[in-house]
């Protein structure tokens, strides 16, 4: 569908500079050159030159894991540009595969099957989806934070849950959704079987952050390089949210214009839908099936939705919110909880928005 509405249709869908835009660009100089850092913010950009105090630029505000993988995958032959894309597109599909099997039921039933499917197709039209495959960590990130999930709390595999945790905290901070669902698990007592591997997961993420700020301090010799463009160039910071939560309830009254602004509220709205969808599922889920208790899988999946949805409004500043709310992927397989019939509508709206925002990334209107 993201391929159809691309400038040169089908004909383009295999060209990797179909699906680079905007950022791109900074994940391929990452991959290419390293980070380059530097306080002439006029002129180029060279590493090791920058002093504490004044404000830096340079390509340090994008993580480094995703390009890490581009430069490897590109010693094959392949160019950057193309490596980049083949690595998003196969961890879309992987981050498609951890949708079904989380969703798998875990009380067998007439509708099981057809809620399973149904998880999987909303999460292949899900808010962002032309940006899991554009050349972009974004599938990355949403494939390593499902992978810790499942290997952490379902297959109990400590070294698949460890690595799927590097690759989604070394690749974006956001990421970092995860720790809140992952510590309340570990907590709960019920859940003690799993504790082992919920650390592999959690040490993982942090692995991957740490190996981040680590690459930083040994290309530029600032290891905050990050911290510091974000809150200087970008005004990231903490803030809080609840004045840029109700600024974001206040856009939506752009539903009733045509534009880019109602089709973000479009994805908005649809976000938090599946948002109130999923808490309602698991907060009647004790009613609904005594026998069955909710799963540790369920209690982090919860939890790193919500603070991932959390994430853009806490921090403030120029963060795409359209793009954050991508993230939010990782409640999709909570709905294999609520009554068939809630989903298609969420599915049809999914589509839809899909469908408006994948012009307007090709058109580099959505950066």
């Amino acid at each position: 569908m993201a391929a159809s509405r691309a400038p040169r249709g089908w004909s383009g869908a295999f060209d990797p500079t179909t699906w680079e835009r905007n950022d791109s660009g900074q994940y391929l100089k990452i991959a290419r050159h390293g980070y380059r850092m530097s306080t002439d913010c006029a002129g180029p950009t060279f590493p090791k030159d920058a002093l504490p105090g004044k404000r830096l630029c340079g390509n340090v505000t994008w993580f480094a894991g995703y390009p890490a993988l581009m430069r490897a995958l590109s010693l094959t032959g392949l160019s950057t540009l193309a490596a980049g894309l083949v690595i998003a597109w196969l961890a879309w599909y992987l981050a498609l595969l951890m949708i079904w099997l989380l969703s798998a039921s875990q009380s067998p039933g007439v509708i099981a099957d057809p809620l399973r499917w149904a998880c999987l197709l909303l999460a292949a039209v899900f808010p962002g989806q032309v940006y899991f495959a554009a050349v972009f960590p974004v599938s990355l990130v949403a494939f390593g934070m499902l992978g810790s999930v499942y290997f952490a709390t379902r297959a109990h595999r400590r070294w698949p849950a460890l690595a799927t945790g590097v690759a989604a905290g070394s690749a974006y901070l956001a990421s970092v959704a995860l720790l809140p669902g992952l510590a309340a698990a570990f907590a709960v007592r019920p859940f003690r079987k799993y504790r082992t591997s919920i650390t592999f997961a959690a040490a993982g993420l942090a692995a991957g952050v740490l190996a981040v700020l680590g690459y930083a301090q040994w290309a530029v010799g600032r290891w905050d390089a990050y911290f510091e463009t974000e809150r200087v160039e970008y005004r990231v910071g903490l803030h809080n949210p609840l004045p840029a939560v109700l600024a974001r309830i206040e856009q939506l009254a752009q539903l009733a214009r045509p534009g880019v602004g109602r089709v973000t509220a479009e994805q908005t709205t649809l976000v938090w839908l599946v948002l109130a969808t999923a808490a309602t599922c698991l907060a009647v889920a004790p009613l609904r099936s005594p026998r069955l208790p909710l799963s540790p899988s369920d209690v982090v999946l919860l939890l790193a939705a919500v603070t991932a949805w959390l994430i853009p409004y806490v921090a403030g500043g120029s963060l795409s919110v359209y793009r954050a709310e991508a993230l939010v992927i990782v409640a999709v397989p909570l709905l294999r909880r609520a009554p068939l019939v809630a989903l298609p509508p969420l599915i049809a709206l999914a589509t839809a928005v899909a469908w408006q925002m994948a012009p307007l990334f090709f058109g580099r209107v959505l950066v």
